[in-house]
């Protein structure tokens, strides 16, 4: 969502709306012929209300397709089209300002609004945005220079997203997505994975694994090494700093090995004897007992303050030949470990 902002809180487009006629529903209809004949692209909704489309629209390059300055909008695609001409190749997309279905100001249109059935694609910029308390639900998106869905905070169900040059679904943390396809994203070379941020509230198909199939919460071991000062700012964004109670039951959640340190013989779980910087649950300080010290709530990196470790234990010779899933430590805070996260 980032990227997102920084672009559109710096421009504010000018269209006229376009109103090509009532459909028998009350809904105001929306096709190539009626936005031609009022002087083109962008088409701009001033009003809350219904609108469906009547025809696919053949949006030019660099130019905006729907402009939403206002909110309570509803867009029925109704089985039609937005298309631009940007493409994306395996290596690459077409990046630029053509956005498909964008609010006039990401700070106050576009909100409670929802875009459902149909397709948006060919966009150098993102494909289809909308802002807080939205739904964007039964949407194709491809070929988007930037991301394919981006959602300030609302429902994104049932979407089918692919070829982006971003994130696939930018989301922030508050998004409920579910039932979601998204494959070949973050081709323009950023290293963006299929989803960022939202939180799952079913399963969702990721082509890179960022999302998980049956909506669990995914966790992991961050490959590079922290201080006890620097722990809380480890993890990767729609993830925290995880107790070890988050953590206690494994099977209910799923380990990112895309984001997290690997090993050999680790299949789907996490690598084992391999420390990392965690939650205790306990007080603020320092003190030298696993379960107690936390580096005086992870804002120290003393050597005279000391932080809780732990890692999957690697070693099954316990006499009572019970494996114990955790082995617990502690650390000076100036010592560096990896830090165990897990997602919001």
């Amino acid at each position: 969502m980032r990227k997102v902002t920084c672009t559109l809180t710096s421009v504010f487009i000018i269209g006229i709306l376009v109103v090509g006629g009532t459909m028998a529903d009350g809904r105001i209809e929306i096709n190539q012929a009626s936005v031609e004949a009022a002087g083109g692209f962008p088409f701009t909704i001033t009003a809350p209300g219904n609108y469906a489309l009547t025809g696919d629209l053949t949006v030019p390059a660099e130019t905006n397709g729907i402009v939403i300055d206002t909110n309570w909008v509803t867009i029925d695609l109704n089985g039609f089209s937005v298309i631009g001409p940007a493409s994306c190749s395996p290596q690459s997309c077409t990046s630029g300002s053509g956005f498909g279905i964008v609010p006039q100001n990401f700070l106050t249109d576009g909100a409670r609004s929802t875009v459902h059935n149909g397709t948006v694609r060919g966009f150098s910029g993102v494909c289809l945005l909308l802002t807080s308390d939205s739904r964007i639900e039964d949407v194709l998106v491809s070929e988007c220079g930037l991301i394919g869905i981006s959602l300030l905070s609302g429902v994104a169900t049932g979407n089918r997203v692919s070829d982006t040059g971003q994130e696939g679904m930018g989301m922030g943390a508050s998004v409920a997505f579910a039932h979601n396809h998204i494959q070949n994203a973050g081709l323009g070379g950023g290293g963006e994975r299929a989803v960022s941020g939202g939180r799952a509230s079913a399963g969702n198909s990721c082509d890179d694994l960022s999302c998980t199939p049956r909506g669990e919460r995914r966790y992991y071991l961050t490959p590079i090494l922290h201080d006890g000062n620097e722990v809380l700012d480890a993890c990767a964004v729609g993830f925290h700093m995880a107790s070890l109670w988050e953590l206690m039951d494994t099977t209910q959640l799923v380990y990112d090995a895309a984001l997290g340190e690997t090993a050999v013989d680790m299949g789907s779980g996490p690598p084992t004897g391999v420390h990392g910087w965690i939650r205790t649950g306990s007080f603020s300080e320092g003190s030298s007992l696993p379960g107690r010290g936390n580096c005086n709530a992870w804002t120290s990196d003393s050597v005279d303050d000391f932080g809780s470790i732990s890692r999957p234990k690697n070693l099954w010779d316990d006499p009572s030949r019970t494996i114990s899933p955790w082995d617990p430590d502690t650390n000076p805070c100036s010592a560096v470990f990896r830090v165990w996260c897990v997602e919001d």
